[in-house]
């Protein structure tokens, strides 16, 4: 009986039996007549039942399309009693949580956005003043090393509110369309002053990539900063197409990476631990990959492997 309680259910129903009445009404005058008009009496009744029930279905479709898309203003329409209207009921009710939710983790995010604004603020304005004073004192060993860690603590804060933003999900990326040879031009320009005795071979392509350009080529820059700390003579920068991604392989010729696993762990700097190295580079390389719905890993010996979507 809950079938029936669908006000469409149940016009469908007596439509049925209306016309299947009639039908025997007609057997008496004639049967090929009364078979005729029960066959298409039936698939009319049919075909107009399940058109103005797919209709519903595409509505309520449509609304969990917007509903995944963060639109919480669309309001489905209502129904009569039965089936599609309790589902409507809860679909309305879900919409009203999400919203919520939604607003809730907006305000959550506004504040801790704030806070490390805040604490961005506070750290960096008593290590601007301590490496003032270094640079104003004369030139010795202990001033020397104190400037090579202040440095170093410097970058290691600004790395670290940068990793808790990414990690927050406070960076909003700026997904666009860039070349890949255009790019890594950028990021040559930045390198070369540091190469000293390292080869670069270069061999990227006119390829085609989405992403945040700005956020891809510090990734990049992070990854051939650690190249340059572990290759012999020569980095290797290649680039190939795989389906629907552009590929860009990074490599050097220095000694393979023992511990794979932990490449990209936070704070991890090695087996040949590097004095200057905090171990985050790679840590907010392979972040801003994932972030931008790209990725990076690594493969074969010392092979870094960033994959981007292409247009």
């Amino acid at each position: 009986m809950k079938y029936l309680i669908d006000k469409d259910n149940l016009k469908f129903m007596i439509s049925i039996l209306f016309s299947v009445t009639l039908s025997f009404l007609l057997i008496k005058i004639n049967t090929i007549l009364a078979f005729i008009f029960i066959s298409i009496s039936v698939t009319l009744i049919t075909y107009q039942y399940i058109k103005k029930r797919d209709v519903k279905v595409s509505e309520m479709v449509q609304f969990l399309k917007r509903l995944n898309q963060g639109h919480y203003d669309y309001d489905i329409s209502s129904y009569q009693e039965g089936e599609l209207s309790k589902l409507q009921t809860e679909l309305n009710k879900t919409t009203i949580t999400l919203k919520q939710m939604n607003m809730h983790l907006s305000q959550q995010k506004d504040l801790l956005q704030k806070g490390l604004e805040d604490v961005s603020h506070q750290l960096k304005t008593p290590l601007a003043s301590l490496i003032l004073l270094n640079e104003l004192q004369d030139e010795d060993e202990l001033v020397i090393k104190s400037k090579e860690q202040l440095e170093r603590l410097k970058y290691l804060v600004e790395s670290l509110l940068r990793l808790i933003k990414l990690d927050a999900g406070i960076e909003v990326f700026e997904i666009e369309s860039f070349k890949l040879d255009v790019l890594m031009e950028d990021v040559i320009s930045l390198v070369k002053p540091m190469l000293k005795d390292i080869v670069l071979d270069i061999d990227v392509a006119n390829i085609e990539c989405m992403g945040d350009y700005n956020r891809s080529k510090e990734a990049i820059l992070n990854v051939v900063y650690n190249k340059l700390r572990h290759a012999d003579t020569k980095i290797s920068i290649k680039s190939k197409k795989e389906h629907l991604s552009s590929i860009l392989l990074i490599s050097d010729d220095g000694d393979p990476v023992l511990n794979k696993n932990r490449i990209f762990e936070r704070f991890y700097t090695g087996d040949k631990r590097d004095v200057k190295s905090i171990g985050i580079g790679l840590a907010i390389a392979k972040e801003i990959m994932n972030k931008q719905g790209g990725a990076l890993t690594l493969e074969g010996d010392n092979t870094f492997v960033f994959r981007f979507d292409m247009l």
